[in-house]
């Protein structure tokens, strides 16, 4: 029982457990130039960065997911956030969503090689975005529902990373 976090944990909590922290801790990302609520007072900035979210939103669905996007779309009205979801809500709210598709070429294999893995990444916007996260939604069930609820995703989106820029 228990042991070092690096040993015990899924990267979903790993990354998890990194939101929270830099989400709270005064001096961390998420905290800077968040405005002290008893005094006004800015907290003092730090340099660009970059956070990188493995599997963030991995066994996390419903409110728990929805509180996770708002976390990260606050996160990143600081410094350049890179999260790998699978989770509609989650990238509903990202600025820049990008699909990355992981497959392999046969040819190699049959060549006694091997199979060799081809990764393609491709920016979706507007329709196609709406696709992909009625795709992550649902797979091919229910696609005309599927892409009402991704559309609804997405004016939801642009309302919470709206309201987060208000508060810096």
């Amino acid at each position: 029982m228990g042991g070092d976090v690096h040993d015990v944990a899924s990267s979903g909590e790993k990354s998890r457990f990194l939101l929270a922290l830099e989400s709270s801790l005064p001096g961390c990302v998420g905290a800077v130039r968040r405005r002290n609520l008893h005094g006004g007072a800015l907290l003092p900035s730090v340099p660009p960065i970059a956070v990188i979210y493995d599997e963030i939103d991995a066994h996390v669905g419903g409110s728990a997911a929805d509180a996770l996007a708002t976390m990260l779309a606050s996160q990143a009205r600081n410094c350049q956030i890179v999260a790998i979801t699978h989770s509609p809500p989650v990238g509903a709210l990202a600025d820049l969503h990008l699909v990355v598709r992981k497959s392999y070429n046969i040819d190699e294999f049959n060549k006694g090689v091997g199979p060799r893995t081809v990764v393609n990444v491709t920016e979706v916007d507007k329709s196609e975005r709406r696709l992909e996260l009625a795709r992550m939604a649902s797979g091919d069930l229910a696609t005309s529902e599927a892409q009402m609820f991704a559309e609804a995703l997405i004016r939801e989106g642009v309302i919470r990373r709206d309201a987060t820029k208000e508060l810096y």
